[in-house]
């Protein structure tokens, strides 16, 4: 997990805990990790196959806007560096 990774996944989970009950983030993502972002594939890291499950049906879809959000416009800031 590099910088870039750690800082998108903090700015996921920034939006997601406006959007779910304090209860819900606690139990649901204190203990997760963007551990990659590939080919468009995110691979988070939960604690149990149970948050796995829960964060699959429940949160993709989310998740997934919100990293397509927040990643919009940095392929192209990385082609210029």
């Amino acid at each position: 997990m590099d910088n870039d990774t750690t800082q998108l996944w903090h700015d996921v989970l920034t939006e997601i805990k406006k959007k779910v009950s304090t209860a819900n983030f606690v139990t649901v993502f204190r203990h997760t990790a963007l551990i990659s972002l590939e080919d468009n594939i995110a691979t988070i890291a939960a604690p149990s196959t149970v948050m796995c499950d829960i964060l699959q049906k429940r949160f993709q879809g989310d998740i997934k806007v919100l990293i397509d959000q927040k990643t919009s416009g940095l392929a192209g800031r990385r082609d210029k560096r």
